[in-house]
């Protein structure tokens, strides 16, 4: 269950803007922004995480809440108790309910639920967003869908920092559909993974050409996580008459942005610490061979990894043991920076000679310090691909974001290299995460988990 202690102020929050919402229950996530604009209030990400997550749960499972506390007050009828006594009170069982009854992100294997209409475009929209990846830098990867009766009639992508935006190639390629019924958008849906831009950059914003095409309706899968832009276009084209509604495949949608807003909103790239390892947690035998470990579908799946992202970390003993060359295969355009931490790297490294040698930086020092230089670099994601020494700093540091698991059925005992280093956690302090997805490579499987943030272990 969600801790209570220490969360007064942040407790206070979410009863302030649940209490707000029952005089003014309109779209809750743009509520949100606004709530978090006001200068009064200046959390940390923590409790910002907190109150959203429970502002949220508390509103789609007030039915359920209500219920609970009916059973468990001799029938009280909750909605006749005064609006701040019933907020206080629905916050409190939402934040006591069991872990068994958490809402936890599905397994990959686990029967997805059908899909409605404007889940299924936005899911088109999110699969062409991902063309995107590893190339948009320092833009979040987008994309857009058009939809007129019902069908797709045009679509586009973010392809790169300083072209034009999705909605944009998405409305020109519908200009170029003689088919559809383009001169006339009114009764047309414009899908986009991320709320329309509003202030102009080195493109203008996309609030604008969507209102000369007088498109009737926008579904937005999420805000725009900038403070200085959050929710701005959204009441753009609300004040002009266009339908907006937001939270289509919301979690799936920030999740794509997640680089994107962490860097925007703590000058720091996102991590994604990517270990292949055998079944026992080795990375490598006792003479530190680790060709390979995983089998080619585990390798390709790396492969779509490091197009993602815009650098690959390493440690120095990793070019020194295998000369990796660290860049995606096939690149599709991609060439991320290359990062070593350490030193004494050989000459003849393929890192430092081959045809992408200035792309490679050697580092030493503070592993923060190196990642927010990446940062001022436009770096938004890096994939961390070892060794152990380094993964284990990394997590200690609490710079971890995300872990992607690639596990083979094998096992090389307790001589083989370990995937954290050497040096250990105490039960009490170890990290914890959880598992999102699970799904199989080949033989096999990649499993990508996110650190449980309170955990004591720092993260």
């Amino acid at each position: 269950m969600i801790k209570v202690t220490g969360r007064r102020q942040a407790r206070e929050w979410a009863v302030q803007f649940l209490f707000q919402t029952e005089f003014n229950p309109n779209d809750p996530e743009l509520a949100l922004v606004d709530f978090w604009n006001d200068e009064e209030r200046n959390p940390s990400e923590r409790d910002r995480t907190y109150v959203n997550e429970v502002v949220r749960g508390v509103i789609e499972k007030r039915r359920e809440i209500d219920r609970t506390i009916s059973k468990y007050t001799q029938n009280w009828d909750v909605d006749r108790l005064g609006v701040l006594d019933r907020t206080v009170i629905r916050v409190a069982t939402y934040e006591m309910r069991p872990d068994s009854e958490r809402t936890d992100p599905p397994v990959a294997h686990h029967e997805p639920r059908k899909m409605n209409l404007h889940e299924s475009f936005m899911q088109r929209a999110l699969a062409l967003a991902r063309r995107g990846e590893g190339l948009t830098r320092p833009n979040p990867p987008v994309g857009a869908v058009l939809v007129q009766d019902g069908k797709i009639i045009a679509e586009g992508f973010h392809k790169k920092a300083g072209s034009p935006h999705a909605e944009v190639n998405c409305l020109k390629s519908a200009i170029g559909n003689r088919q559809s019924a383009i001169h006339n958008l009114t009764s047309a849906t414009l899908y986009v993974t991320l709320e329309p831009c509003s202030t102009q950059g080195r493109t203008p914003p996309c609030t604008g050409l969507i209102l000369e095409k007088q498109i009737g309706r926008v579904v937005v899968g999420c805000i725009d996580p900038n403070p200085a832009h959050a929710g701005r276009g959204i009441r753009i084209l609300r004040r002009a008459g266009v339908e907006v509604i937001t939270g289509v495949c919301r979690a799936e949608a920030e999740t794509l942005i997640a680089p994107f807003a962490k860097r925007i909103l703590t000058g720091m790239p996102y991590i994604t610490l990517k270990l292949a390892i055998t079944i026992d947690g080795r990375i490598a035998d006792a003479d530190g061979k680790s060709k390979w470990i995983t089998g080619p579908q585990a390798r390709v799946k790396v492969q779509e990894l490091r197009r993602s992202a815009d650098a690959i970390l390493v440690g120095a003993g990793t070019v020194r043991a295998d000369d990796p060359s660290l860049l995606p295969r096939p690149a599709k355009g991609r060439l991320p920076w290359r990062v070593v931490v350490g030193s004494t790297l050989p000459a003849n490294a393929g890192v430092l000679t081959d045809g992408a040698a200035e792309r490679t930086l050697v580092r030493s020092g503070s592993l923060k310090k190196i990642l927010r230089d990446l940062a001022k670099r436009d770096v938004m994601h890096v994939l961390c691909e070892g060794g152990g020494e380094l993964a284990g700093s990394l997590i200690r540091a609490g710079l971890v974001d995300e872990f992607a698991f690639f596990v083979a059925p094998s096992l090389l005992g307790g001589d083989g290299i370990p995937m954290v280093g050497k040096k250990g956690w105490p039960l009490a302090g170890m990290p914890r995460l959880n598992f999102q997805t699970v799904e199989r490579c080949g033989e096999d499987l990649y499993i990508r988990a996110l650190p449980v943030k309170n955990s004591q272990s720092g993260f």
